[in-house]
């Protein structure tokens, strides 16, 4: 049996209304991609404080090590 006739003798029928599970799982992908983007924006932020920290505790160890070396 074709399907051109399968749907006409309405064996295959659409749905009215849309199903609560295709709904839910559509907005739950977003929200899973919307909580990894945001994290991803805090980790890098913390990546670049923890870079800011490094260097700057590297100048004061040189700034230590400095007047004792001389």
């Amino acid at each position: 049996m074709r399907s051109s006739a399968r749907v006409s003798s309405r064996s295959v029928q659409p749905r009215d209304k849309r199903d609560a599970g295709d709904s839910l799982s559509g907005r739950s992908i977003a929200l899973f991609y919307l909580v990894t983007m945001v994290l991803g924006f805090i980790g890098i932020g913390l990546s670049r404080f923890f870079v800011v920290v490094a260097a700057l505790n590297l100048v004061l160890d040189f700034d230590f090590i400095e007047p004792g070396g001389g």
